[in-house]
């Protein structure tokens, strides 16, 4: 199997275990979180090299900034 191939499974697994646990608890822990960004880093690491993990890097600054922005305006709440 090639290594994109594992890292997309490796994905598609974590995605469905996140799935399982906000159907059946309606929550996905901050440590799953966690986890998912780190490997979503390691993949970019891997597929990219350290220009990747910095691109991975800003778009996750970039993602929390929006993400607080519309919670401050009301818009977003804690569980979306």
């Amino acid at each position: 199997m090639s290594p994109d191939a594992t890292i997309l499974l490796l994905f598609a697994a974590l995605a469905l275990f996140g799935a399982y646990s906000d159907i059946r608890f309606r929550t996905i822990s901050n440590v799953f979180n966690a986890l998912m960004a780190i490997v979503g880093l390691g993949a970019m690491w891997f597929a990219h090299g350290l220009p990747g993990v910095g691109y991975g890097l800003a778009h996750l600054a970039a993602a929390l900034a929006a993400g607080l922005a519309l919670y401050a305006l009301g818009m977003w709440g804690g569980g979306d």
